[in-house]
């Protein structure tokens, strides 16, 4: 049991099976509102369009899932606003295509959590990546790719036990607790130890 700090409510441990259920839905929010954030930032010649991206919005933006992404998404624009050169130098530096996407993010993935420890910062740090991957295999117009990020991170956090850690923490409505500066200073430490290497 987790008691939030905040209105002292209990969040009880979910399933793993629900945990992965959720995270397509989830994550769809996510990059979806990432995506509007970034066209809202930027000019229209800066920020490429892609309808993809917005077709992937989950289908009811009143969902627990809705709710989830968008909470996600609010601490993620900060991380990715202010990582955005690292992640862009080292997507640069993978080179990714459709053929070594899944090689490329499960690489990052596995140096993000190499150490064995799961923790709120680096999931969200692996939301961001996959969403900047998504971004850039798309920009060179590679269409469909999209719902192959979605299964890469699926893939993934279940293999990798993320999703029990989740469950474990309450589910991903547990993600709530989570502060802005969590994930962005154990984005930095990720992002500064991937440039290095």
């Amino acid at each position: 049991m987790i008691v939030r700090p905040d209105t002292e409510a209990e969040i009880r441990p979910d399933t793993e099976e629900n945990v992965v259920n959720q995270t397509d839905g989830i994550f769809r929010s996510f990059v979806t509102n990432m995506y509007v954030h970034d066209r809202l930032s930027s000019t229209a010649d800066e920020s490429p369009r892609f309808g993809e991206l917005m077709l992937g919005a989950p289908e009811n933006p009143l969902s627990r899932a809705s709710e989830i992404g968008r909470r996600l998404a609010q601490i993620g624009d900060t991380v990715n606003e202010r990582y955005s050169s690292e992640f862009n130098e080292m997507i640069k530096m993978l080179n990714p295509t459709p053929e070594t996407a899944f090689e490329a993010f499960s690489n990052v993935a596995e140096r993000l959590f190499r150490d064995g420890t799961i923790h709120w910062g680096r999931v969200l740090t692996l939301l961001c990546f996959g969403y900047r991957l998504a971004v850039a295999v798309l920009s060179r117009g590679i269409r469909g790719f999209f719902i192959k990020i979605i299964e890469y991170l699926i893939k993934y956090i279940t293999i990798s036990k993320i999703a029990q850690w989740i469950a474990n923490q309450g589910g991903w409505v547990s993600s709530f607790l989570i502060g802005c500066r969590v994930g962005v200073w154990v984005t930095r430490v990720v992002l500064i130890d991937w440039l290095v290497r």
